[in-house]
């Protein structure tokens, strides 16, 4: 008696996905561009924890902010961070002081409290995180944009 063999492979490959381009070197985001509000792709690093990427947690309307949790933060029942952007409208270099204005409540900034050396100017656009005290709003890591 004779053997019959019966071949169960398919007669043609199944067809391979094409294999994706390598990215190009160097090129990252787009830069973020215009003003009011901060751009929700970009990303954040938490301060306290500088490996963990912040996520947008929604819109502050009366401070006209952004905000942004990180998850081990609140995790720790921290709150999240309020980030906001707008303008210089007034400077006072011999006090060490001046505000900006973000479509909201006027927020104060101290000379300190800038997270770089830079000379604020009058209609400099600038972001920073923002808190609150019994004064008022209080701008923290004022960065010029």
């Amino acid at each position: 008696m004779r053997q019959i063999k019966i071949d169960y492979r398919r007669p043609n490959p199944v067809p391979q996905p094409a294999p994706r381009p390598a990215p190009a070197p160097n090129q990252g985001r787009p830069p973020v561009r215009g003003g009011g509000t901060e751009h929700p792709g970009k990303t954040r690093r938490c301060n306290r924890h500088p490996g963990v990427h912040m996520v947008l947690a929604g819109y502050n309307t009366e401070w006209n902010t952004v905000r942004y949790l990180c998850p081990m933060c609140h995790a720790m029942g921290l709150p999240p961070v309020e980030v906001a952007t707008g303008v210089i409208n007034a400077y006072f270099p011999e006090k060490g002081y001046g505000f900006i204005e973000n479509g909201g409540p006027r927020i104060f900034f101290h000379l300190s409290d800038l997270a770089t050396r830079f000379t604020p100017q009058l209609g400099m656009p600038v972001t920073c995180r923002v808190e609150a005290n019994d004064k008022g709003l209080i701008g923290r890591e004022v960065t010029p944009r």
